[in-house]
């Protein structure tokens, strides 16, 4: 599968990848898009209280 293929490239790391593939509802796919933007957006702001945190370290 050319997923899969692409996300062991993407994370050599990842030792196994599962998918699971569901038909979702409409609603079921605007929470999943909500979801993922709050992910994203927690994940950003930690990389970049991270990266200050290592510029006060070596600042």
């Amino acid at each position: 599968m050319r997923l899969k293929s692409a996300i062991r490239e993407q994370w050599p790391i990842a030792d196994q990848v599962f998918l699971d593939v569901t038909d979702a509802s409409p609603k079921d796919r605007e929470r999943a898009r909500r979801e993922r933007r709050q992910l994203d957006e927690t994940v950003t702001a930690g990389r970049e209280g991270h990266e200050a945190t290592q510029q006060e370290d070596t600042g």
